[in-house]
């Protein structure tokens, strides 16, 4: 998988996987699982987080911290070129 695609997208994906992450740890809560997901749906039955929710969400946002790369790197040109994103 490369590091930043032609415009820092995966990144941008990273980051804001990791900030869902950060919210739902310090929410306690996650969706029941068998839930009906629909977007017109409003009281999905939520539940508090086991421990072990706890440990996999922060071993998740562990590796998601070791993967983000800074926003001017990710978009840079020479950066794209040397992870092999596109050549120009």
């Amino acid at each position: 998988m490369k590091l930043a695609n032609s415009n820092g997208q995966l990144n941008q994906r990273r980051i804001d996987a990791l900030n869902r992450l950060k919210a739902q740890l310090k929410s306690g809560l996650k969706t029941e699982k068998g839930s009906n997901l629909t977007k017109f749906t409003t009281g999905l039955n939520e539940v508090p987080l086991t421990e072990q929710d706890v440990k996999r969400i922060e071993k998740e946002i562990k590796i998601l911290e070791s993967k983000i790369v800074a926003p001017e790197v990710a978009l840079s040109t020479r950066t794209k070129k040397y992870r092999g994103a596109g050549s120009r």
